[in-house]
């Protein structure tokens, strides 16, 4: 073969030595794009996994199966890894769950999700559901002998469109000296103020605002308390 002319010798060389680094380089890239796409693809199937997983215990007939599954939809709620999938189920669970402590798990947990990137499709799609679900009234007693009353409450609070789940014996040294209904975000005060008055029925109960207080940020939204007076001290 004849010899090229020179310009041509020297485009040849650089040719081939773009060839010698692009094709190596291309390789790569389509190397790296598809173990990106493998990455995908399994974090995908471990999703849909996830998701699965967490359906079949939500519909389980166990109770205590029910309420673990929703403690850990809750705790990645938190997290904010909730599966948007998700949602839908929760807002079923927060609506029609015969056991209280998993309906109000899953109201709770919707709040938490409405608290979350508000701009985001799952955030929005809480925030209209909880405006037709139900609140939540967590009632504290010393000990037994204020269960009674608890009880009554918890019908008045459930006459009034309240979830209330199991009561909480937390002994005398936490109770008030008077009964007290607490609210921890301002705007659920409005709805605290009536379920005092639907209480005093059964018993003489005073509003308070622990807005300020340490404790209001551990609270859920659309979430009260109701805490009985501690036995009075001779």
């Amino acid at each position: 073969m004849a010899d090229l002319p020179l310009h041509w010798a020297k485009a040849d060389i650089v040719f081939k030595a773009i060839a010698s680094i692009a094709i190596p380089v291309s390789l790569a890239l389509v190397g790296h794009a598809f173990n990106a796409q493998q990455e995908q693809a399994a974090a995908n199937l471990l999703k849909m996994e996830r998701v699965e997983k967490m359906l079949s215990h939500l519909t389980s007939a166990n109770d205590r199966e029910r309420l673990l599954s929703m403690r850990v939809i809750s705790f990645l709620a938190k997290q904010q890894q909730f599966p948007p999938e998700l949602v839908e189920v929760m807002i079923g669970v927060a609506r029609g769950d015969p056991a209280p402590d998993v309906s109000s798990s899953a109201l709770e947990t919707l709040a938490t999700i409405a608290g979350n990137d508000t701009t985001s499709a799952p955030s929005m799609q809480a925030q209209q559901a909880l405006k037709t679900l139900p609140r939540v009234l967590h009632i504290h007693i010393a000990d037994e002998t204020q269960r009674e009353a608890a009880l009554r409450a918890r019908e008045q609070a459930k006459a009034q469109g309240y979830v209330v789940p199991s009561i909480v014996m937390v002994g005398p040294e936490y109770l008030p000296h008077q009964t007290q209904l607490r609210f921890f975000h301002t705007e659920d005060k409005d709805d605290a103020y009536k379920l005092v008055g639907a209480l005093s029925g059964t018993a003489a109960v005073s509003l308070k605002d622990f807005t300020k207080e340490r404790s209001a940020g551990r609270a859920f939204p659309r979430s009260l308390e109701l805490w009985m007076a501690g036995p009075k001290k001779d």
